[in-house]
């Protein structure tokens, strides 16, 4: 590894993208900013990611590269990857993204330095296929990015989804310490939500974060997976009833849309549980029972006789009761 320590640290998790890899890696070389380590996680890739990795190391010193075993969880590899990290800040980009300025890394860097902010968020460009087929952008072309707010403001600009982008910004390292674990998909969005709660100045930045739409992404394709985001949603509620407990009409209201779309995983797994494995129905009913075990349930029922039928409903599969037995046993 590189024996300088730079000002900012680039970490990329890379796990079969030899396809853009390139690309990535390219649009960081070509950064005005030039003081930073890239540090480059192979988190089990299979394709040709490693011998392009070891191209870029061997082109540029500050490029280091690290490896893992997969576990499924691009979250996990950039943990992994932050073991590495000496600066005061880390900027995370994914393999199949790129930054979409040449100073992008430089006026992030600028803007935290005016603001002494703790999180600075960048504007979000969605592309499939080429970068002017652009689907949308977060924050909109509204958005005040001079202000600056402190982390619940800043929160609630996720809740109940992300109105700013979540990729490509410039954060504490410090930030990501006692963060909570979990195993399932897309859990990096609650621990991107308890990173920003931490911070006391938020700042953002009109310079783009291009994120290419995948479209063999878990949130676009029916896999066991998929169902994970229940467990996700019902977190969710958890967090803003901690973190907002004056706030009696968001946790309602998330707690509402929770169960709803909880009662639509279960109809559509009923409808395509064929296509899956043993082992991947266990994972998905053990994913939707959970998630109905952290819903308040008896309070739903309490407000509205609808919700009440619907449980009746949804515990006529057997499998569902089965699970809701286990956990509350638990």
């Amino acid at each position: 590894m590189n024996s300088k320590i730079s000002s900012v640290t680039i970490l990329v998790p890379i796990y079969n993208a030899s396809e853009y890899l390139r690309e990535c890696l390219d649009s960081i070389l070509r950064q005005t900013y030039k003081d930073y380590t890239c540090i480059l996680v192979n988190d089990g890739s299979t394709d040709e990611s490693q011998s392009i990795i070891d191209e870029y190391c061997t082109l540029d010193g500050r490029f280091v590269s690290v490896s893992k075993q997969n576990e499924g969880s691009c979250g996990k590899a950039r943990l992994f990857g932050l073991k590495y990290v000496k600066t005061e800040f880390v900027l995370m980009i994914d393999a199949d993204d790129l930054f979409g300025d040449d100073d992008y890394v430089e006026k992030l860097i600028k803007r935290q330095r005016e603001t002494n902010a703790d999180i600075v968020f960048s504007h979000t460009y969605c592309f499939e296929n080429e970068m002017r087929s652009v689907v949308w952008t977060k924050p909109n072309e509204q958005f005040d990015f001079n202000q600056v707010i402190d982390g619940k403001a800043a929160c609630l600009l996720t809740i109940p989804s992300w109105v700013i982008g979540c990729n490509g910004n410039l954060k504490r390292k410090e930030l990501y310490a006692s963060l909570s674990e979990g195993n399932w998909a897309n859990w990096d969005e609650i621990q991107g939500r308890e990173i920003i709660i931490k911070c006391k100045r938020v700042a953002f930045s009109d310079t783009k974060y291009y994120y290419r739409a995948n479209p063999f992404s878990i949130t676009r394709a029916i896999s066991p997976i998929l169902f994970d985001m229940s467990i996700n949603d019902a977190y969710l509620v958890k967090f803003a009833q901690k973190h907002f407990p004056y706030n009696k009409v968001l946790a309602n209201e998330l707690s509402r849309k929770h169960f709803s779309k909880l009662r639509q995983y279960i109809v559509d797994y009923e409808s395509v549980k064929t296509r899956f494995s043993k082992e991947e129905r266990n994972r998905v009913e053990m994913a939707l029972a959970q998630s109905y075990h952290l819903t308040d349930i008896g309070l739903l029922m309490k407000r509205s006789l609808k919700w009440g039928i619907v449980v009746v409903i949804l515990r006529r599969f057997s499998w569902f009761q089965r699970l809701v037995v286990y956990y509350s046993k638990k």
